[in-house]
Order: C-alpha cells, then sequence, then structure tokens
C-alpha cells in the first residue's frame, strides 16, 4: 500500500523472513531509486517492488529493478508481453494483480510466476468480481500459484489453501491493524488478533498523499506508539463506559500494570458500538476482540451498574476516565417531542428490547418477552429477526445524513421500509473514509433509499415531515422519525467528580465526537499518560 509499505517495512519484512515488497506507485522515479537502494542497505534479503505497468515510465522503471538486482516485480496491473520477457529474462519473479479470468489465462501464457486475484473488495483495483467467484474460474483456467487477495480472514484463508482454492493467501488492511497477525497465528493466539473493521480510513490516505493511519491501530505510521512504559507507579484507575473508547483505555492501562475497573451501565460491552454492528457488522469482531482482551488481562469488571460520583468515589480509585459516549438530542423543530420520533439512543433500546417510556405497552410486553428470552442478546440473531419484525413504521424519515444516518437508512430499506434522509449538508456519510462513503451512498440509493440534501427541517407532524430544499416546502410521510444528528459531547459526571476534587479525564465521544476513529486515538493519547 502506497506510503505504507516503505524501506523500512520492506527491510524489516525482509530480515524477519518475510517477503517485503515496495510500494512504488506513489514515488517518482528518484524516489524509486532512493528507496531501493535504502532497502538493500538494510537487508541482504530478497525483497520486491511494486509498480504500475501503465504509469508512463514503467519500461523504465523495469530496468530500474533489473540493474539494482530486484528479485520479485509485482504490478497493480499486468505489464504488457515485452515487460514480462525482459523481466523474466533478467531472472526477476513476475506476480501480477488480475481481476478477471481472461486476464489470468492471457499473463499466464505470457510467462508469469504467479497471478494475485484480487476481487473488488480487495481495494478494487482490477475489477469488480469478488474474490469468491474469481477464484475458482482463475484456479482452473491456470498452471501457475494463484494467490488470493481481498478481506480474506485467517480461518477461511486456512480453508480455502487446504482445500486447493487456492496456493497462498495476502493480506493487506489486516496486518495494518495488527502487524503481530503472522506472530499471534504461529503461536496459537487467534483471539488475540485486532480485528479490521473494513473502514477504509488507510486507503482514503491514498487519495489525499496523506501519512498512513488506521482507525483502530494507532501505531500505524507512529511507531513510537507501540512502546508503552511500565506503569510507575500503578495505580487504580476506574474507567466509566464500556464502549471503544472505555474499552481501549481499559486494555492499555492494564497493559502497563495499572489496576483497572471498568463500569458500564448496560448488560454487555460495547456502548454505541454494539448497537451499530447491526447495521455495520465489522464492528461485532472489533468489540468482541476488545472484551476478550479485558478478560485475557484480568479487568475487573463491572456491567449492568449505573456510576454515579458516589459510587464511584467509594472505589477508592486514583484517576478517573470517563468513557460513556456523546449525548444524542432532539433538534429545536415543533413536533420533535412528538412519540413516534426517536433518538439514536432510543431507538438502540427499541430495537435491544429496552424500551423505556416511549413505547406503548404492548410493545413493552413484547420487547421484554424477547428480552427474557435472550432473542436480544446475540447481534447476528437480533439482525436476522429485524428482518422479520421490528418497532419502526413503514415510512420512516432520518434527520442527518451522516455516518450514522446512511448506515441506519440502508439497515431500513432492506427490511422493506421506505426511507427518505434528509441532511441539511450538501454531504452524505460524513465523517465516513470516502471509499466507504461512496459505497455507503451507492447500496443506499440501490436499496431505494431517498437522499435529500440541503434539507432544512421545518416541522414534524403525527403524520409527516415538513422541509425545505432552496425556496420549495416538501411533506414526506413519517410513521418513525429517526434523529441521526443532534450528536455532541459532553461529560457531566466528570464535571461532578472534578468538583469533588478527583483526577478525572474524558475521552472518546464524550470529550470529542470522533465514533470508532476517535475513540481509539483518544484512548492511545491518554493511556501512555496515566
Amino acid at each position: 500500500m502506497g506510503w505504507v509499505a516503505g524501506p523500512r517495512l520492506v527491510s524489516a519484512t525482509a530480515n524477519a523472513g518475510g517477503l517485503g515488497i515496495l510500494a512504488a506507485a506513489t514515488m517518482d522515479y528518484a524516489q524509486l531509486s532512493s528507496a531501493i537502494d535504502e532497502v538493500k542497505a538494510a537487508t541482504d534479503a530478497p525483497f520486491g517492488v511494486n509498480l504500475r505497468a501503465d504509469a508512463p515510465d514503467a519500461a523504465r522503471r523495469i530496468d530500474l529493478l533489473i540493474d539494482k538486482g530486484v528479485k520479485v516485480g509485482s504490478f497493480a496491473l499486468a505489464p504488457n508481453q515485452d515487460l514480462i520477457a525482459k523481466l523474466k529474462d533478467a531472472g526477476v519473479v513476475v506476480v501480477p494483480s488480475i481481476g478477471a479470468k481472461r486476464h489470468a489465462e492471457k499473463v499466464a501464457a505470457w510467462g508469469v510466476d504467479a497471478v494475485l486475484v484480487q476481487g473488488g473488495e480487495g481495494g478494487g483495483h482490477t475489477g469488480a468480481v469478488p474474490t469468491s467467484l474469481l477464484l475458482p474460474q482463475v484456479v482452473d483456467a491456470v498452471d501457475v500459484p494463484v494467490i488470493a487477495v481481498g478481506r480474506v480472514l485467517p480461518e477461511l484463508a486456512e480453508e480455502m489453501v487446504a482445500a486447493g482454492d487456492c496456493d497462498f493467501v495476502a493480506m493487506g488492511r489486516q496486518l495494518l491493524t495488527d502487524p503481530g497477525l503472522v506472530g499471534k497465528l504461529a503461536a496459537g493466539r487467534r483471539a488475540e488478533v485486532r480485528p479490521c473493521i473494513n473502514c477504509y480510513v488507510c486507503v482514503e490516505q491514498n487519495f489525499w498523499d496523506d501519512s498512513p493511519r488506521c482507525a483502530v491501530n494507532p501505531a500505524l505510521g507512529d511507531e513510537a506508539a507501540v512502546d508503552l512504559p511500565d506503569a510507575d507507579p500503578a495505580r487504580h484507575v476506574v474507567v466509566v463506559g464500556g464502549g471503544p473508547a472505555g474499552m481501549e483505555l481499559t486494555r492499555l492501562a492494564a497493559e502497563r500494570g495499572h489496576r483497572v475497573t471498568l463500569i458500564e451501565a448496560a448488560p454487555q460491552l460495547g456502548g454505541t458500538a454494539w448497537f451499530s454492528q447491526l447495521t455495520t457488522p465489522a464492528n461485532g469482531p472489533f468489540i468482541d476482540w476488545q472484551a476478550g482482551e479485558l478478560r485475557r488481562l484480568g479487568v475487573t469488571l463491572r456491567t449492568g451498574e449505573r456510576a454515579t460520583a458516589a459510587s464511584v468515589q467509594a472505589l477508592g480509585s486514583d484517576v478517573v476516565v470517563v468513557a460513556t459516549g456523546a449525548d444524542r438530542g432532539r433538534p429545536d423543530l415543533p413536533g420533535a417531542s412528538l412519540p413516534h420520533v426517536q433518538t439514536g439512543d432510543q431507538l438502540r433500546s427499541l430495537v435491544t428490547g429496552e424500551p423505556g417510556d416511549r413505547a406503548r405497552r404492548p410493545m413493552r410486553l413484547l420487547l421484554w418477552a424477547a428480552r427474557r428470552l435472550h432473542l436480544t442478546d446475540d447481534p447476528e440473531r437480533l439482525r436476522s429477526l429485524s428482518k422479520r419484525w421490528m418497532p419502526i413504521a413503514d415510512d420512516v424519515v432520518v434527520l442527518g445524513g451522516g455516518l450514522v444516518g446512511l448506515e441506519l437508512a440502508e439497515f431500513l430499506a432492506e427490511r422493506h421500509r421506505r426511507v427518505t434522509v434528509l441532511e441539511p449538508g450538501s454531504a452524505l456519510g460524513l465523517p465516513m473514509a470516502a471509499p466507504r462513503r461512496w459505497t455507503a451512498v451507492r447500496q443506499a440509493v440501490a436499496h431505494g433509499v431517498t437522499l435529500v440534501r440541503e434539507a432544512e427541517a421545518l416541522e414534524i407532524t403525527p403524520s409527516e415531515v415538513v422541509h425545505r430544499v432552496g425556496d420549495e416546502e416538501h411533506r414526506t410521510p413519517a410513521g418513525t422519525v429517526i434523529v441521526a444528528g443532534e450528536v455532541r459531547s459532553g461529560a457531566p459526571l466528570a464535571d461532578e467528580l472534578r468538583a469533588a476534587g478527583v483526577e478525572v479525564h474524558v475521552v472518546g465521544d464524550a470529550a470529542e465526537v470522533g465514533y470508532i476513529e476517535g475513540a481509539i486515538h483518544s484512548a492511545w493519547s491518554l493511556a501512555r499518560k496515566l
């Protein structure tokens, strides 16, 4: 990946026994020459260079690889027959990426040593066909080794290689999320591998020529963050809030040697992210990993307990960290307090079986029964059941087309709701990373969601939402109105504790709304200072 696989990473990989591939597509010719020299100065082991075959100076770059003795040439797009022949004559191993069966057949006939089969979910550089459909076509068509790439998880990779579906599996984003993946798998510690949440934050940086960044691994691009100093002295840290920020702070503090107590009001860990995995399933494995790490580290977990200033002080902590998430309020509109208007927190309570006071009595009884039968404990089961029934009307208006509103709209449309999203700004899906945002907008439209940009909501009635676009006023049917905007940071518990003389810090959305990326990065920033 550009700006990630530079000389230091490539040489370190080579010295560790792997095959480092220098990402040269983002370098000019002079930078590539210098980078190759830097790698050769740091290792005697073989390494490769990844090029774009459609670069204007591709032939000159290939001559450079040959002159400098590079052993492997990989390509985001396959080079032409003459360039492949030149590389092969020089003894260079040639491995192009392909996105269609016919491409694989063509380059195999030209003498490449292997092919990287990259489906649309693997970055989409070479085609839109999913890897799972493309692989068997290529395996049957060529007699060179086949390497699969495209969000292949370790368990599936083992099955694919064992079944002969491919010869090797390559991973990109997963290794950015957890560079220790290979070592952990080799040691039988699969549960300790930090999972990628498929958010495309890392990919987005390539569009802006920016430094590499990972939403859930702040050490990417900041290697100094990897080494956490031992706690001196070790303290008793109480963390209030078991969402991503609270769990990450707890994990890091425990790794440093602090004694940590985590308090979470809900019966399960995960906070808002637990609910978000209904619309974004990739969030689930990440919060499961966090919870598993806390159990491995022996952290004291107090779930189903609502913290107060008095109860926190009674624990005798040395320092308190508040990670209670954002406040999700209501817009200042006529009708915003009507019973069919749901904030994000209220919607979460409804769907997960904790309706509170805003649900009608029959619905409360039904959801109580579902909770007692543990039907709402399993996200996968809840996702499946929601396709049959949800306490949501057929006509839904979502106020706010940001990250939450857009994903929620698609989720509801998949469940046969007629959904309209009213976004006051011109951009949808913020602050999603650009590639994911483009996909989310496209998928929402494909599911029939009506997206209205620059829409000013004026009034909510019992059956409609009145809004204005430009000079025109519109009325949209709405049996349920969901407030997906109006998200604000705030930590009143921290204010109470601070007034009582307690050392207290705030992380995550309670400090500044930044969703999972902001939660994890703020936790890392604080954890080093405790």
